[in-house]
This record gives C-alpha cells, sequence and structure tokens, in this order.
C-alpha cells in the first residue's frame, strides 16, 4: 500500500483529482507511520479524495486519534498523524443481527440461491452478519477466525466474559466487573466481540459454541472445572458446583500443604465391618482395592492428600491427610474443609448451639461458621471410629489425634470467625461433650482460615491455570 502511494502521490501533486480506494488501511498501524503521513499531506495539498474501508468497530480513533482514543498498540514514541486536514464522513455499516434481514440480504445478493431459515442461522452463526463474510462464506465457504480457542489461555478477561455468556446474557453495564473496558474495545474493534448497545456478545455466535465444547467434562476437565468455579464466584450457577469446585481446587492442595504430589492422592472407602479400600485419584476408572495392613498403608500414605467416605457417606471434611508416628503409634489427622460461593458472599459466625440441635449434618447451614464446625466434629465422629475400626487387628493400641482443620473459602469469611472465637483462644476449636464420650474423640482441634478470592490466585493455583479465575 505504501507503494501504491508513492507511486500516485506525483499524479496528486500535479493538480490531477486522484480517487484514492483503500480498503482494509487500518492495517497501516502501527507500522507504516510514514504512508499515513502521505495521506494526510496528499489531502491536504490537492483536491484528491480518500475512500478508506476497514473491518473495524470504530474507525474514528484511526483518523482522529487522541490521548484519550487512539489506534490500538500506539506506544508513546510513536505518534499518529490525525486526518483531519479536510471534511471526513465516517459511516458506519453494522451488521445484520436478525435471520430475516440476513435472508433478505442473502436473496437480494444471490437471486439464484435459496435460503431457508435454517441456512440463514447458519450462515449467521458463522459471519456474525458482516457483509464482506457473508458473502465469502457462501461464495468461497470461508468462516473468520479472530482468534484460535486453544489460546484463550491468553486471554482470561475474554475468558470471564465467555464463562458469563454461557450462563446468561450479558449486559453492557456490567462489562467492567469481567474485563477492562480498554480490552473489550479492543475485542469489539477486530470484531470477537459485538456490543449492540445494551448487551455484549459474541460476533460470530460459532465462537461461543466453540468455547462450550472446549471447556466441556469430555473435552478437558481442567478448564471445565475452572469455568464451574469461575461461575459460582461470580454468582451464576452451572453444573455440579459443590463437587467440581471441590476436586478443582483440591487438586493443587498438595502443593500449598507440602503434601505429597496429587498424583498420589487417594480416595479411601471405609465401612462399620472394618474394612477399608482405596483408588488413586489418577485411576478414576478403575476398582477399588482392599487394604489389610494398617500400619503399612498408614506409613505408606503419611502425608497424602485423602478423599474418605464411611459406609458410602463422607461428612463436612472434603478432603484429610495423616502424619503417622509408628513409635507412639499415634496418628494425626489434618482435615480441609473447601466452601465456595460467590466473592461478595460473607461467612456469618451463627449459634453453634443452633447447629448442633440440628439431628442430620446436611441440615446445618453452610453459610455460617457454627454450621460449618458443627458438620466438621460430626466428621471427624465418623471417620476416626471407622480408622480405628479398621486398625483394631494390627494396631490394637492405636491413638487417632486432630491437628486442625483448614477451612479454605473465596467467601469473605474473617468477621464470622472473629465472632464466633471471641471467647475462645487462638482458633481453638471445643469439640462437643457428647460427641467426645461417645466416639472416644479427642478434645478440640485448631481452626486455620483462608478467606477471600486473593489465595487462591496467589497461594494455590499455578501460573497456567490461575488466569482463568482472575478477577479483572
Amino acid at each position: 500500500m505504501s507503494a501504491a502511494v508513492s507511486q500516485l502521490e506525483p499524479m496528486a501533486n500535479n493538480c490531477r483529482k486522484v480517487l484514492f480506494l483503500f480498503d482494509e488501511f487500518t492495517n497501516l498501524y502501527p507500522a507504516n507511520v510514514s504512508t499515513v503521513n502521505q495521506f494526510r499531506e496528499i489531502a491536504r495539498e490537492g483536491d484528491s479524495l480518500f475512500v478508506l474501508a476497514a473491518s473495524k468497530f470504530n474507525v474514528r480513533k484511526y483518523i482522529f486519534p487522541s490521548p484519550q482514543e487512539s489506534p490500538l498498540d500506539q506506544t508513546p514514541s510513536i505518534i499518529y498523524p490525525d486526518l483531519n486536514c479536510g471534511l471526513f464522513e465516517v459511516r458506519e455499516v453494522r451488521p445484520i443481527r436478525t435471520t430475516a434481514d440476513l435472508q433478505e440480504f442473502c436473496r437480494t445478493s444471490f437471486p439464484e440461491k435459496t435460503f431457508a431459515e435454517e441456512e440463514a442461522k447458519r450462515i449467521f452463526s458463522f459471519t456474525g452478519g458482516v457483509g464482506r463474510h457473508i458473502v465469502n462464506y457462501i461464495v468461497k465457504g470461508d468462516i473468520p477466525r479472530p482468534f484460535a480457542m486453544s489460546d484463550m489461555h491468553r486471554y482470561p478477561q475474554l475468558w470471564n466474559i465467555a464463562c458469563r455468556l454461557l450462563t446468561t446474557t450479558m449486559h453492557s453495564s456490567s462489562i467492567a466487573e469481567y474485563a477492562s473496558i480498554h480490552d473489550v474495545d479492543h475485542w469489539i474493534d477486530n470484531l470477537i466481540l459485538f456490543n449492540d448497545g445494551s448487551h455484549l456478545s459474541f460476533l460470530f455466535p460459532f465462537l461461543l459454541e466453540e468455547f462450550r465444547s472446549f471447556v466441556s467434562l469430555e473435552a478437558n476437565k481442567s478448564f471445565y472445572q475452572a469455568h464451574i468455579f469461575q461461575m459460582q464466584r461470580r454468582g451464576f450457577e452451572g453444573g455440579s458446583s459443590g463437587h467440581s469446585n471441590e476436586d478443582f481446587l483440591c487438586r493443587y492442595m498438595p502443593t500449598l500443604f507440602d503434601l505429597a504430589s496429587h498424583e498420589r492422592s487417594i480416595h479411601m472407602r471405609l465401612s462399620s465391618t472394618a474394612s477399608l479400600s482405596i483408588r488413586h485419584f489418577s485411576d478414576t476408572a478403575g476398582d477399588f482395592t482392599d487394604i489389610d495392613n494398617a500400619e503399612e498403608f498408614f506409613a505408606a500414605h503419611h502425608r497424602t492428600l485423602v478423599k474418605w467416605s464411611v459406609n458410602g457417606t463422607e461428612t463436612g471434611i472434603d478432603r484429610i491427610w495423616f502424619e503417622w508416628d509408628g513409635d507412639k503409634k499415634v496418628l494425626t489427622l489434618t482435615g480441609i474443609r473447601v466452601k465456595t460461593g460467590c466473592d461478595r458472599s460473607v461467612i456469618t459466625s451463627g449459634v453453634l448451639s443452633t447447629q448442633r440441635k440440628k439431628k442430620r449434618a446436611s441440615d446445618c447451614d453452610d453459610a455460617c461458621v457454627a454450621g460449618i464446625l458443627s458438620k466438621a466434629e460430626r466428621g471427624f465422629a465418623a471417620l476416626i471410629p471407622a480408622l480405628k475400626a479398621f486398625a483394631q487387628q494390627s494396631i490394637p493400641s492405636l491413638t487417632v489425634d486432630i491437628n486442625a482443620l483448614h477451612i479454605c473459602t473465596n467467601k469473605h469469611a474473617t468477621g464470622g470467625f472473629k465472632l464466633f472465637f471471641a471467647k475462645q483462644d487462638d482458633f481453638e476449636f471445643q469439640i462437643d461433650e457428647t460427641l467426645r464420650a461417645t466416639h472416644d474423640l479427642p478434645t478440640s482441634f485448631e481452626c486455620i482460615l483462608r478467606d477471600g478470592p486473593d489465595w487462591i490466585e496467589k497461594e494455590l493455583l499455578p501460573r497456567d491455570v490461575s488466569p482463568f479465575v482472575k478477577n479483572p
């Protein structure tokens, strides 16, 4: 393009009226500043006319750049001349966004073809109603692809928006909650997103369907779980959030707590008949293996993350790990409780006596500290006797102690914990006396809290995952 302008410039300077027709002129930015300068000088000196076209949502920023609205990717060292040297009329040709209008456009442009409603919907999905893309698709089968779905990890804020669009419509007024306005303008300008003035959407609907497949459980479990977690922390439901979020976050707990690697994590099933069987998490389709020797089992799985159940039920504690002292025959348990929800949610203090009166653990209120701890003590009351029963033959003198319960949540819980533990020291929780006597439990265990969204991004998730749950 630069060479063509240079060849035509003498004609314009010799008072010949030259009509310059340039398509996709914005491709000159940011590399060809000299050609933009030539535009300006030719327009100032002669009677030449320019018709500049581009597949951009906002071409004004290229014609009239300013510090507030400048060409994309501009750096302080590059100053673009504005083209405000004549009368410029900017005409916006908006995409066709209804099936009926698209059918009419197709019938007019291709009178020899028939376009049924379903065919028009398919054309709209792949072209977004952009005229040039409609023609290219019908004539050559070309499908515009502004970015590859496999590169989504490069655009965490676009991921935020896509997660929202999978669940519900997105009002333009809420854009800033998901991404910076500058980035959204960039994606709109480059025909990735479309803002009709009230709602934001993908310009090409097929991209949202590709994203739906990209984050499906069958395609990629990590992305699926990250999507579910992102949805819940934003306040939108989707999928089995409780189990998905628990599995997603617990996958990275071994690194946080300096445990054996996630590949060694196990699912442990106990029963009231004193049996214990395990299956490694990496072997999701495999069978459970019965374990006979308790001491060997505890030693082999020292500081290994364990998902557990007794008689098919897990109560109040999502994961545990063992610390085994073979000389003293002491097994020390540490538990993890994961609570996820909308980032704006708050965990209150609650009343412990009220929660302990609940007949079933499932009736306890997980939205308060008292309910979480009442569930946890019932969980230990189920787990510890089952472990002792399993070990009775090989370790009859086994002592089981509780070190701590780590409560990990993206909700805000600090205020609730301070209120709950106001009359106790150092977040030490006293186990219910009846449970202690009935199930031979320790007196207390320490409570350790991680709350709010920041620790998840900064402490828990690795760099290749954290962008997918990052706030804008």
